[in-house]
């Protein structure tokens, strides 16, 4: 790791512009194909790629793909450079744009002053009294799919880890966008996304343009998907406007937000797109990183314990309340490590607005940049023994001794995530509820692969049984 730490050894401050005077460093260049250049490696395995890359030529380099040149940066300084200047030095990337059809102009793809208008209308239904408020619909939905898992445990059923988390997150988001329990839409949703994201990820790894005189089964796969969700979502906005105020769901605050600067409310359309973004960010990303979290509390037998301890201590087997979340630190610190290993997150990529200097190295306009949580959070600058699960890294005031964009699971900046409070007090929830009633375990020789798409997601299935907790003489409270 020699060569990481010449990289990161003082100061090498950010220039916002490029004047012909600078003489800017030349960032290494990965080694690919002719013409081709990286991209079959970056198509078959991208976490292998910026893994082989960082250890080879440390914080920076670039990736020469038939599309362009991606720079690649590391370490959090320049994490921080970029992402605190989106919007100005640097826009939503060619990526991102590829996700319009999906989220139109909501949130996810707006820029400048659309954004921040949308960013203040949005905010409200994220603030923590808001969220807190949400906590009943997390336990209810937990406890539901608990007592499902009853028959799973009594019967030493397999089932796939995956599908029941998706499922629950999903009917959490269900419940807290549009106060419905409607499991039909909560699948249709949930099989329609993965059709969309697949085929997005698929068309953004392309070697090259597809022709639009020509359209692939995928394509009429993504059309029929994406006729399918917006039928629902619209039929769910049209219901949410005739039932009028009283509901307490975020569609409720989003019909009712108002434009201070217009004074006018979001049309049905922005409702979508809006509706769109909030149904990804509050379900997919959630239940993947719930999902690497039991994945590697399987692998660390000690931990695990540990959780069932302060669970016991706490709640014993009472009723779960929403004060028990502020003493539970172990219980959020594990999911909060998970993070660290799997972020959901993996790529983040921005198009360069102008010509500018990133680590003193020269990026073109018009550029890619890319950085990625996965690389950033195992930087062996600021994480010891980064490969290795270890919950305590995020004890006490650990975390303050550590560049703040060391970590980033939520992303950082001003475009920072506005449903982190969400995720959190829910996956807390989910885990805690979990603990009280059952040990997941994973069927033995099961290795999870990483499959790198809109999220990081586990691929394929993780078969697990659930086994019932022994209630411990003491811990019961009343």
């Amino acid at each position: 790791m020699q060569q990481i730490a010449a990289h990161t050894r003082g100061p090498l401050p950010n220039i916002v512009s490029t004047p012909d005077s600078i003489v800017a460093r030349k960032a290494p260049r990965a080694r690919g194909l002719p013409f081709l250049g990286v991209m079959p490696r970056l198509k078959r395995a991208p976490l292998a790629l910026l893994t082989t890359c960082f250890q080879k030529y440390g914080d920076v380099f670039v990736l020469p793909t038939p599309k362009g040149d991606i720079h690649f940066f590391a370490h959090p300084r320049d994490v921080e450079f970029v992402l605190t200047h989106t919007g100005k030095l640097f826009g939503r990337s060619e990526r991102a744009k590829s996700y319009r059809p999906i989220f139109g102009d909501g949130r996810f793809l707006s820029e400048g002053a659309e954004w921040a208008r949308q960013r203040r209308l949005l905010q409200p239904s994220f603030h923590g009294q808001q969220i807190n408020a949400f906590f009943g619909e997390f336990s209810n939905a937990t406890e539901e799919m608990l007592d499902r898992w009853e028959r799973f445990a009594a019967n030493d059923e397999q089932f796939d880890l995956v599908r029941e988390i998706m499922a629950l997150t999903l009917e959490i988001i269900v419940r807290t966008m549009f106060s419905e329990k409607n499991r039909d839409d909560g699948r249709i949703v949930a099989e329609n996304f993965t059709v969309l994201l697949e085929h997005i990820d698929k068309e953004w790894m392309r070697w090259f343009p597809r022709t639009s005189l020509f359209r692939s089964q995928n394509s009429l796969r993504f059309d029929v998907a994406l006729a399918t969700l917006n039928e629902v979502v619209f039929r769910i906005i049209r219901h949410g406007r005739r039932r009028g105020k009283g509901e307490r769901d975020l569609l409720s605050a989003l019909i009712s937000a108002v434009d201070q600067d217009t004074g006018k409310p979001l049309g049905e359309h922005e409702l979508r797109d809006q509706v769109m973004s909030i149904l990804l960010a509050g379900h997919e990303t959630t239940a993947n990183a719930l999902c690497w979290t039991y994945y590697l509390l399987a692998q660390n037998g000690a931990v695990e314990q540990q959780m069932f301890s302060e669970v016991e201590n706490v709640i014993g087997f009472r009723k779960m309340a929403l004060a028990d979340c502020a003493v539970l630190p172990l219980t959020r610190m594990i999911f909060e490590e998970s993070m660290r290993l799997f972020p959901p997150g993996w790529a983040i990529t921005r198009r360069v607005s102008e010509d500018t200097c990133v680590a003193d190295c020269k990026v073109a306009k018009n550029s890619t940049i890319m950085l990625s949580p996965y690389i950033t959070h195992r930087h062996p600058v600021f994480w010891d023994k980064p490969e290795i699960f270890e919950p305590m890294r995020f004890a006490g005031g650990r975390s303050d001794t550590r560049h703040r964009f060391a970590y980033l699971p939520f992303s950082g900046g001003p475009r920072s995530c506005i449903g982190k409070g969400f995720a959190l007090l829910e996956a807390q929830t989910i885990l805690t509820m979990i603990a009280q009633r059952f040990q997941v375990v994973i069927r033995p020789g099961v290795t999870a692969t990483p499959q790198p798409m809109g999220v990081l997601r586990p691929k394929g299935t993780i078969p697990v049984r659930v086994v019932r907790r022994k209630r411990q003489p003491g811990t019961c409270k009343p």
